[in-house]
Formats: C-alpha cells, sequence, structure tokens
C-alpha cells in the first residue's frame, strides 16, 4: 500500500493520546481513511508472534511529530563515501527539543549514552518486544521506571552517530529489529514532502 501524503501545515498529532488533531483547512483528500482490518493489522503482526501481549503493550502510536526519513534497510551511508549500511529504525526528523513518548506500555532498560544512538533509551515491553529512542537532547526517565502508552521520555535532539536533530526510533522483536512502520497507524503525524 502507498503511503499517504499529509500536508504539514493541515495536521497535528497528540502521541500523548494517541489522537489526531485537525487544524486548518479540510483533510478530506489528504488522509487515507483506513479500514478496520488496517485498524487491527499491527495487533495481528505482533500478536502473532507474541500471543501473551496485551494492547497496551504493542507500540503502535507515534512518538514524536516529525517528518519521515530513512528507514529500516539498506542505505548509503550518510556520512559520505561510497559505503552502504543496513539501518535498523526508521528515522523521524524533528526540530531539537521536540517531546518524544513512548509508544506502548514498558519498563525502562537503558536511559544514557549508547554507542551510535547518543543519548538513548530502551523500553521492556514484556514477551520479547522492545522500542529503542536515540539521539535525543535530553532524557526524562531512569533505568527502571515504568512507563505508560504516550508518556513523556525525552526531547529530540542530533546526539551520537547524527548528521542532524532527529530521533532514531527501533522495534525489536526477540532482539530483532523490524520495521516500526509495521506496527504504525495508516496516517503518519507528517510525511516528507512539499
Amino acid at each position: 500500500m502507498a503511503q499517504p501524503h499529509v500536508r504539514k501545515t493541515s495536521m497535528t498529532y497528540s502521541p500523548r493520546s494517541g489522537n489526531q488533531t485537525v487544524a486548518g483547512p479540510s483533510l478530506t483528500n489528504d488522509i487515507v481513511i483506513i479500514s478496520r482490518a488496517e485498524e487491527t493489522a499491527p495487533m495481528r503482526r505482533l500478536g502473532a508472534v507474541k500471543a501473551g501481549s496485551s494492547s497496551s503493550s504493542i507500540p503502535s502510536i507515534w512518538p514524536v511529530v516529525g517528518t519521515l526519513r530513512s528507514g529500516v534497510g539498506m542505505r548509503n551511508n550518510p556520512f559520505g563515501g561510497s559505503s552502504v549500511e543496513y539501518h535498523k529504525g526508521q528515522d523521524i526528523a524533528a526540530p531539537t527539543g521536540t517531546p518524544i513518548n513512548v509508544t506502548a506500555d514498558g519498563v525502562v532498560v537503558v536511559a544514557g549514552w549508547v554507542n551510535g544512538y547518543g543519548n538513548g533509551i530502551y523500553v521492556d515491553h514484556g514477551n520479547g518486544i522492545t522500542t529503542r529512542y536515540g539521539h535525543l537532547s535530553r532524557i526524562d526517565v531512569v533505568v527502571g521506571q515504568s512507563v505508560k502508552r504516550g508518556a513523556h521520555l525525552g526531547l529530540v535532539g542530533s546526539t551520537g552517530r547524527s548528521t542532524g536533530p532527529h530521533l532514531h526510533y527501533e522495534v525489536r522483536i526477540n532482539g530483532q529489529p523490524t520495521s516500526p512502520m509495521l506496527y504504525m497507524p495508516s496516517v503518519a503525524p507528517q510525511f516528507g514532502g512539499q
């Protein structure tokens, strides 16, 4: 399915509540209406792997308002040269200081400097599901802290191996990276373009 395009100036998104709010002109022609089957697809995808997971422990809300950039998979090295590398997460560009929120209930297992990620946070959601948040300018949680879906984690930055302010966001199943886009709502806060 092709990704929908949402005009940057037409939509805001509240990761805390998981609800989208429309501001400005009508978005009738810009938002793809998702079917019930698509709404439950993230639950089915993870549920098939992790039958014991509750819906609140499935990472299926947007962690930050921003613009989608580099996704999971092979890409050209962003630091130049002719090399390629495997990128393990979804980059979401946003201004430094933009709030980042946890995408599912869990427990913080890493909160500090992580090679490559810079200031990073890892959250364990149980049943082999973890999320990672990288390049933060500020971390506002501590190891061992329980967090509920939508809770504030920290702020977007450009620490570690980064070319500019963005959130590097990963979903891992039993330690293996998987595309976060498989579990996200079909309509993003902002898609790249214009």
